[in-house]
């Protein structure tokens, strides 16, 4: 009995820490799947756009974009996107995300271990704030921001101070100082306002080299070593985009654009001084925990002050002085958009960390190690799952078993597309291909990813071209002085042969609006944009150049309800109940067929245009047909019993009192149907694929029919 009373604790600990290995990996591993979703944010999508552009278009970041942080996080994106490619990415993303999050919870481990928290209190710490920062639902969680990078800079810099063993020799100091400058460099190159945090943790980082090196009576050069090292990732991008003959561009979106979104929002020092304490009072009164632990965090500083060497009072002030500068980087940028309080919330985490390691010291001071110690890393990691709301660890655990490949990834999101946007990516895909040049007049970044294509020019957003302040003025003053040339130069280099709007039409007196005033010609529009085309691809697609007349391409069989000859075919219904009695009009892709279409006055039309892939062992089929009052996209299989899978419907409009004229154009990608010079609905097809008509109604006259090359762009050169 006695030997079971000893074993029976022992056991359970076992089993209490197998259980909680199970439950850690399974919360470090999902969200690397788990949030590739999430992580696809606004600025994330937009820092994509600008790495695609830079790829295809080549140059510096800066050639190819306007945006006012370091070269960092285009530089992870870049990376990402090279080795995880296309389809992969926001999972690679994520990967970054998962592996700042980690660093983030060792820096918290390290944190309540430097205050006396036993390993297990520090594994417990570590792991409520991985969970806060990967699987919780705050706005900055689980995504990849340049401030999610600098936050994780600055807390790789504060562990690496404070810790004891890289700085036990004097070569490991001498590493140990060079990187700690470079990771505060490289944080305030990243975004320039983080220089208030990274004074504290900077400033700290010195105080405490220099009072080892006394105590050691090991002089050196370390914290010139130090301070070097951040002068040079501060500044060495200026002398290489020098080189690169592009410091202008770099200059222009670094400082300038910043400078702009600074002053743009027109407000003066002492109301921005004003709007930061009205935000900060705001924050906690919504946050009262938050707040209740960093007055918790001052009053043990003041507590323990007496106790505590110069080493300990140092680590406490500079989190004190790291919050206050997050709070002045906040004030500064005059943005209190909820992503951007990461900056705020990583020192508040490593304050809580340092409470839970005093904590530990005043309740167990004196006694041995709690029996139960072994379960709070598992307790801890269950209850910062619940309080940040489990939902986020579900859905990644969920998304996470459903992955099987990265193709598999792909093909779940091209099927969850719009049908809206497959319509515009097939008027797109008729002209151009993935990865052409596309000009755009938007504020968002999606449709350069959804439609895959490039920006054709650096003016990713036409904001830069209209000079609008994010939340403030909008003036010519903000635009920056070589956006014309710049602008001119771009196309050059990238013309396009389309242009889209999305949500907004180019703005008036910009460069943009009279160069598609004289250079486009406005072809296709639905709720996912406006489309417009080159003049003269324009031309060819709404008006092709037909001189060939079409003729019967197949013997007709002998039970048809087609009549047909040289430029016409005429449908009349004879009863007869056939499971497909279609015209074939071509046998392969590349072409325009015009002709017109007319039905006896009072009916409606019903016209179906069935383009089959030649290549395809099913029947498959891309369908575009007039049905009565509404155009439609779909995609059928002949034969099936389901019936086609409609992509969109669009009003049709058409006056039916006489023949109506219409063509189809077929590329090698996509295919549009044109009515009154205007595409009125496109679908995607295959390479090669053949033409068919079919009738949904009693009579249908097809007349005048003839046949003319596709247009420029379209793949069949």
């Amino acid at each position: 009995m006695n030997t079971l009373r000893e074993h029976a604790p022992r056991a359970i600990e076992r089993v209490v820490r197998w259980v909680t290995i199970v439950v850690l990996s399974v919360v470090a591993f999902a969200p690397v799947v788990g949030n590739s979703l999430r992580v696809a944010n606004w600025d994330p999508q937009f820092m994509r756009v600008v790495v695609e552009r830079t790829q295809a278009a080549g140059g510096t970041y800066y050639q190819n974009a306007i945006h006012n942080k370091g070269i960092l996080e285009p530089f992870v994106y870049d990376v990402v996107m090279r080795i995880a490619g296309s389809d992969a990415f926001w999972i690679g993303i994520s990967l970054v995300v998962t592996l700042i999050s980690l660093l983030l919870g060792f820096s918290a481990a390290r944190t309540a271990g430097f205050t006396g928290g036993i390993r297990e209190l520090q594994i417990a710490a570590g792991a409520v704030v991985f969970v806060h920062f990967a699987l919780s639902g705050a706005d900055y969680s689980g995504v990849l921001y340049a401030r999610n990078m600098n936050i994780a800079l600055l807390a790789a810099a504060f562990t690496l101070t404070f810790s004891a063993w890289p700085w036990a020799t004097e070569k490991r100091a001498r590493w140990s100082s060079i990187a700690t400058g470079l990771l505060v460099g490289i944080a305030v190159q990243n975004v320039l306002t983080t220089a208030f945090a990274v004074a504290a943790i900077g400033g700290g980082a010195l105080y405490v080299l220099t009072l080892r090196e006394r105590e050691q009576e090991r002089p050196s050069r370390n914290a010139v070593w130090m301070v070097g090292a951040g002068a040079v990732a501060l500044i060495a991008p200026i002398p290489w985009y020098f080189l690169r003959g592009s410091l202008n561009e770099y200059w222009s979106g670094w400082w300038v654009h910043a400078r702009y979104m600074s002053i743009g929002t027109g407000r003066s020092f002492g109301q921005q001084l004003a709007l930061g304490w009205d935000s900060f009072y705001l924050y906690y009164q919504e946050r009262s925990g938050a707040a209740l632990l960093i007055v918790a965090f001052i009053l043990a500083v003041l507590s323990f002050w007496s106790r505590m060497d110069r080493v300990q009072r140092c680590f406490h002030l500079v989190l004190l002085g790291w919050f206050v500068g997050a709070w002045l980087e906040m004030i500064l940028n005059q943005r209190y958009s909820s992503h951007q309080f990461a900056v705020t919330s990583a020192p508040t985490a490593l304050m809580g960390a340092a409470l839970a390691g005093h904590a530990y010291r005043v309740v167990f001071a004196g006694r041995e190690r709690p029996r139960l110690a072994y379960a709070w890393p598992l307790v801890a990691t269950v209850l910062a799952i619940w309080l940040s709301g489990p939902t986020f660890l579900v859905d990644a655990i969920e998304r996470t078993s459903r992955f099987t490949t990265v193709d598999a990834h792909a093909a779940e999101f091209e099927a969850n597309r719009g049908g809206a946007t497959k319509s515009v990516q097939a008027v797109l895909d008729l002209v151009s291909e993935n990865g052409d040049p596309l000009l755009a007049s938007t504020n968002q970044p999606w449709p350069y990813l959804d439609y895959r294509r490039f920006s054709a020019t650096r003016f990713i957003w036409v904001s830069f071209l209209a000079g609008e302040v994010y939340l403030g003025e909008t003036s010519d003053k903000y635009i920056l002085p070589d956006t014309d040339e710049w602008f001119a130069d771009d196309l050059e280099d990238s013309p396009s042969s389309a242009y889209l709007e999305v949500e907004r039409p180019a703005p008036q007196g910009t460069v943009l609006e009279s160069y598609v005033a004289d250079n486009y010609t406005r072809v296709f529009e639905n709720s996912a944009g406006k489309v417009s085309y080159l003049n003269s691809i324009a031309d060819s697609v709404l008006d092709p150049d037909v001189d060939e007349r079409w003729t019967p391409i197949v013997e007709q069989p002998d039970q048809t309800s087609w009549t047909v000859g040289p430029g016409m075919a005429e449908w009349k219904d004879d009863g007869t109940d056939r499971v497909d009695d279609s015209l074939q009009l071509t046998t392969d892709s590349c072409f325009a067929l015009s002709g017109s279409l007319e039905v006896p006055a009072g009916d409606t039309i019903g016209v179906s245009f069935r383009m089959r892939d030649n290549a395809a062992t099913e029947s498959a089929v891309a369908v575009l047909a007039i049905d009565g009052e509404v155009t439609r996209s779909s995609t059928d299989t002949i034969g099936d019993d389901v019936g086609a899978a409609t992509i969109e419907e669009l009003p049709s409009n058409l006056d039916t009192s006489g023949p109506i004229d219409f063509s189809i154009v077929v590329g090698k990608r996509a295919a549009v149907l044109v009515i009154d010079g205007q595409i009125r609905s496109a679908v995607s097809v295959a390479e090669s694929t053949s033409l068919s008509v079919g009738s949904e109604r009693g009579v249908l006259t097809l007349a005048d029919l003839a046949l003319g090359p596709p247009p420029e762009g379209s793949g069949c050169d």
